[in-house]
């Protein structure tokens, strides 16, 4: 028996010896690469030696900052050594960024280049924006978008990272890195023909959800176009590059930079009032219109306006001259639909009064479009510019003021036993039963990780109707997590960590005697459905009827309970807030049945599950999850919890 554990133990030691070799043989040619000028991209490189990681992403991390440190060393001899300085252009090419190694220039515009970068302590891929005006102007801009960026929060929207000095003096900040392409590449990209349109409309919905979150907090873009709006692998796009944008309400700092005349934006995407230059006016529906502008686009494959020619001329068809109707011109994707016309030619009305007040309203005509709600005479389209955008108007507000004050389809709910504990809050009896877990691959919005397989519930559970509201946590913990914004009334709180969910129900015991747990991801999902089978617990149509989500919510949260229940009589499963279950995450379910199933061995994450006031409809079905950190307290994230109830106690 000893035998055989040193032969083990030495089998061990020569394995070990020639992964480290392999490992040293990948980091001497990644280095080599580099040395000839080779752009190496490091996430290709690793990925095709998945064999060797996680050692190999260890030792590049290491061997990169070394080999940077040399780099800086060689330049500063060289520099020394000729007495030549470095030129402007060499300094923009390969700007020098303490902790960041620069990779390449992706883009340059007006007001600053962006680069692509690897953070160098985390090994995160960035976007490096570095300054290349100088005026006072410049650098007020570049110093807003930084504060501009640092308060908005949403999916479609680019969070900032960090901001600082290069080295040479000029001003950067660092924002997420969006693996993708532009707005009209991935347009170009599309499959040609009728059947595209609702992808196209899902696109521009997602758009105007994320924009609709900027309008929420003052913040005009200004700047809209499709450079500007990066779409991933997924179909989802961000927005990009805020250095244009301004408070709705104009301060003094604005009114410094942009003079009362001055054409802020880039021209084809233009509002009138920004043509004009009549500042005063501009506001979220100038964005508004430049979706508008897109939308047109992407559907006729021409503006509305003039896009070539002398820029007087421009100019002033974009003041002056009405649009043609998009339904009339054959597009890459066939005519525009006569009600999806109506909603472009509402948007691209010459009056910003005439258009929707802000994002988050043409999202919500658009997700009404896309669940067959929006019904649009084409006889209410008059020839005449000005009575036809009138009566189009009119009918778009009537048919939105039906739609949210039509009477609401009931959903049965079963009823199910029910108790309320010492705290107040209300726990529904799930019932024993089997279910299919995970969706199937034709289901929108589905990944990888969500294959089918049937899961059996031996034993009833007791879950809580609602989500964990601020009053119940304060309740029982004395206080809020940080960072979450108090608000009266029974909002969800959120910015709740595993560990801060997990001492709630220890805390909760205490007071109460039973004892608390976070539903196991199985039970969450079961309970969601409460007997479906479908993407959501109910029609696809009527998820503005269960939801808070970003179709409806204004990307902020809501009370609990405010939507109608499941058929089991639980509240706010798809929406308002994303909720921790007990499971660690693992990206491969299986397809197996199963039997009460709860994953202790997985990544060091955690699973959440449902969707969020601020995620798409996509993103708040049954079947999605996503993985947390223990720790991470983040925007949007709260709980539910499942009580164990013991005879003695019930």
């Amino acid at each position: 028996m000893k035998q055989s554990r040193d032969n083990s133990s030495k089998l061990k030691e020569q394995t070990d010896g020639a992964r480290e070799k392999l490992v040293r043989a990948a980091i001497y040619e990644l280095l080599s690469r580099r040395q000839k000028g080779e752009d190496v991209d490091l996430e290709q490189f690793q990925s095709d030696r998945a064999e060797l990681m996680p050692e190999l992403s260890k030792a590049i991390a290491s061997a990169l900052r070394t080999y940077r440190h040399v780099l800086d060393a060689k330049r500063a001899w060289d520099d020394a050594s000729t007495n030549t300085p470095v030129t402007q252009s060499e300094s923009r090419s390969l700007p020098a960024i303490q902790g960041y190694l620069i990779r390449r220039e992706l883009g340059s515009g007006g007001q600053g280049t962006v680069f692509e970068a690897v953070h160098e302590p985390t090994g995160r891929i960035v976007a490096v924006k570095i300054l290349t005006g100088i005026s006072k102007n410049a650098v007020a801009r570049f110093d807003r978008e930084a504060r501009t960026l640092a308060i908005l929060s949403h999916p479609g929207l680019l969070a900032i990272l960090d901001r600082g000095v290069t080295r040479e003096g000029t001003y950067y900040l660092t924002v997420e890195y969006v693996e993708g392409v532009d707005l009209d590449e991935w347009i170009n990209r599309l499959t040609r023909g009728k059947a595209s349109e609702r992808t196209l409309v899902t696109l521009f919905l997602k758009v105007a959800s994320a924009l609709g979150a900027a309008h929420s907090q003052g913040i005009v873009h200004r700047d809209l176009k499709p450079s500007n709006i990066r779409v991933d692998g997924l179909g989802n796009p961000r927005i990009i590059d805020f250095g244009m944008a301004r408070l709705v309400e104009q301060d003094e700092e604005d009114r410094r930079l942009t003079a009362t005349r001055d054409v802020v934006g880039s021209v084809n995407w233009l509002s009138p009032e920004q043509v004009s230059g009549n500042v005063h006016k501009v506001g979220p529906t100038s964005d508004v219109h430049a979706i508008g502008v897109m939308m047109y686009h992407a559907f006729t494959s021409t503006f509305p306006f003039a896009a070539d020619g002398s820029i007087i001329k421009i100019l002033r068809e974009i003041c002056e001259k009405r649009p043609n109707n998009p339904s009339s011109i054959p597009g890459p994707f066939g005519k525009c639909s006569p009600i999806l016309a109506t909603v472009l030619m509402k948007c691209l009305n010459k009056e910003p009064s005439s258009r929707y007040p802000d994002a988050s309203a043409l999202a919500s005509e658009l997700e009404a479009y896309l669940a067959g709600k929006l019904h649009l005479s084409p006889k209410n389209q008059q020839r005449n510019w000005t009575i036809g955008v009138t009566i189009g108007s009119l009918v778009l507000y009537f048919t939105w003021f039906y739609i949210r004050h039509s009477a609401i389809e009931p959903i049965q709910v079963i009823q199910l036993p029910t108790f309320t504990n010492s705290v107040g809050m209300t726990f529904v009896q799930a019932p024993s039963g089997a279910f299919k877990m995970g969706s199937p691959y034709f289901e929108a919005g589905h990944r990888d990780d969500e294959q089918p397989h049937v899961v059996n519930i031996t034993h009833p559970f007791w879950i809580g109707q609602t989500e964990v509201t601020q009053a119940e946590y304060r309740q029982v913990t004395g206080s809020l997590p940080a960072g979450v914004q108090a608000t009266p009334g029974d909002f969800p709180v959120d910015h709740v960590s595993l560990k801060d969910a997990e001492a709630f129900c220890l805390r909760l015991h205490d007071l109460d005697g039973r004892d608390y747990r976070l539903p196991t991801e199985a039970e969450w999902e079961y309970a969601c459905r409460a007997g479906t089978s479908g993407a959501f617990s109910t029609s696809p149509t009527l998820l503005p009827q269960v939801a808070w989500f970003a179709g409806n919510s204004g990307g902020a949260l809501h009370a609990v309970g405010k939507r109608q229940p499941n058929s089991w009589g639980l509240y706010d499963m798809h929406g308002n807030v994303a909720e921790l279950t007990a499971d660690l995450y693992i990206p491969y379910l299986g397809t197996s049945p199963q039997s009460d199933p709860v994953h202790t061995i997985g990544e060091t994450s955690f699973v959440v599950r449902g969707g969020s006031a601020k995620d798409f409809s996509e993103d708040c079905r049954s079947a999605r999850r996503i993985s947390i950190l223990p720790k991470a307290e983040t925007d949007g994230i709260g709980f539910r919890v499942v009580a164990i109830i013991h005879s003695s106690l019930h």
